[in-house]
């Protein structure tokens, strides 16, 4: 984007600075056979600024974070052709030819016609924890801007309701909304593209060939913290529809259940009754995010102190949460696993997160970061004397 930009002579309108924070690495409670000592004890997390760029004559395209202008292919400059593969290479509906710069994409043969618009479009869209870190601050963040409030948005069709419902909720307008489908193209004679709040590679290039992780690094995972907390100050002035909205103490203590059914996701927990055993002597209250709606868990995470959970996207709801929420994350330990995502991101909601590990099941021989696993019961009944009484 940069690139294309400086190219056109198009300035963009610069909404925050770029960030230069430094967080706590990921921390970890037991003992285990397994190596952590490569975890850096403090992490420099910096970040581009944020930009809206006004564009014209452009194409944007359902499920992804590209723009087709004439024979440029722009995307966003978190995103690394050389390291990431984009979601429309894995469903045969685009192809990256590194060596010379060149994208091959089969757009749907329907086409979109719409004189202007904001995009909320995004290869990543349809995860929860994505969502809610890079859609909708976009949101937000736009809504700061008067002069773009009669705008209409562009939303990808292939997430949640509930995310669907979210947009209604958290915008400052009442604007119109066009849901586009994946590999949809849209023409557009002007364009509003804000740039990523937060970014994650959706799966490596190196790991599809060799099915071997990279070793990870901090900086893979960045989060804006500015935008982040505008919309967590967003969400603390929505209407809930509710009467008599008071503190209830029940959701001092939440205990986050991952559901197959709900989540969509094979990474489930083997021992999961020795783990929930535990939990429930410790009072804590049962919900599945899945089952209820954003404003129910805007309402019930406001409230929370304590977090227990599987590592998900259900996680990201402490985004709600007031900063000093104590978190306990329950995750499997493999080579090179991934434990900046939710570090980072719980550091700049201000939570302190702490990981309780076990190993993977050795049967379980599904997409390597989707394995079940085990947790080490010894580790967890540390963590809850440590945070629990």
């Amino acid at each position: 984007m940069a690139t294309f930009l400086m190219n056109e002579s198009i300035k963009p309108i610069r909404i925050i600075s770029e960030q230069r924070l430094k967080i706590m690495g990921p921390r970890f409670i037991g003992k285990y056979s397994f190596d952590l000592c490569n975890i850096p004890e403090t992490i420099d997390l910096n970040f581009p600024a944020i930009e809206i760029n006004r564009l014209r004559n452009i194409i944007a395209i359902g499920g992804t974070n590209l723009l087709l202008s004439n024979d440029n292919a722009v995307h966003p400059d978190l995103l690394e052709p050389a390291r990431d593969i984009i979601p429309a290479e894995n469903f045969y509906m685009a192809r990256v030819t590194l060596n010379f710069k060149y994208l091959d994409f089969r757009l749907l043969r329907k086409r979109l016609m719409v004189e202007r618009a904001i995009s909320l479009l995004g290869q990543c869209t349809g995860n929860y924890a994505h969502f809610l870190t890079e859609t909708l601050p976009r949101l937000i963040l736009i809504d700061s801007y008067i002069e773009f409030k009669d705008w209409p948005l562009l939303v990808d069709n292939w997430i949640h309701p509930n995310m669907k419902a979210s947009i209604e909720t958290f915008s400052k307008y009442n604007r119109d909304i066009l849901f586009i489908n994946r590999w949809t193209g849209v023409n557009l004679h002007e364009i509003i593209d804000i740039t990523p709040t937060a970014y994650i590679t959706p799966e490596y290039r190196n790991f599809s060939k060799t099915k071997k992780l990279p070793k990870l690094a901090p900086e893979d995972f960045p989060f804006c913290k500015k935008a982040i907390e505008k919309l967590r100050e967003r969400s603390m002035t929505i209407n809930l529809d509710m009467d008599k909205i008071t503190s209830n103490k029940l959701y001092k203590k939440l205990y986050l259940r991952r559901n197959l059914e709900t989540c969509g996701n094979l990474r489930t927990i083997v021992n999961i009754a020795d783990v929930e055993a535990i939990i429930d002597r410790y009072g804590f209250f049962i919900i599945d995010p899945g089952l209820l709606t954003i404003k129910e868990q805007v309402r019930i995470f406001r409230e929370a102190e304590i977090v227990i959970s599987p590592v998900g996207a259900s996680l990201a709801n402490t985004i709600f949460s007031k900063p000093g929420c104590k978190i306990i994350g329950l995750a499997p330990y493999y080579k090179n696993a991934n434990y900046y995502f939710f570090s980072n991101f719980m550091a700049i909601l201000g939570h302190d997160l702490y990981y309780v590990l076990g190993e993977q099941d050795k049967n379980d021989h599904n997409h390597l970061m989707h394995r079940k696993y085990f947790i080490d019961i010894d580790a967890l009944e540390k963590a809850m004397k440590l945070f629990c009484i």
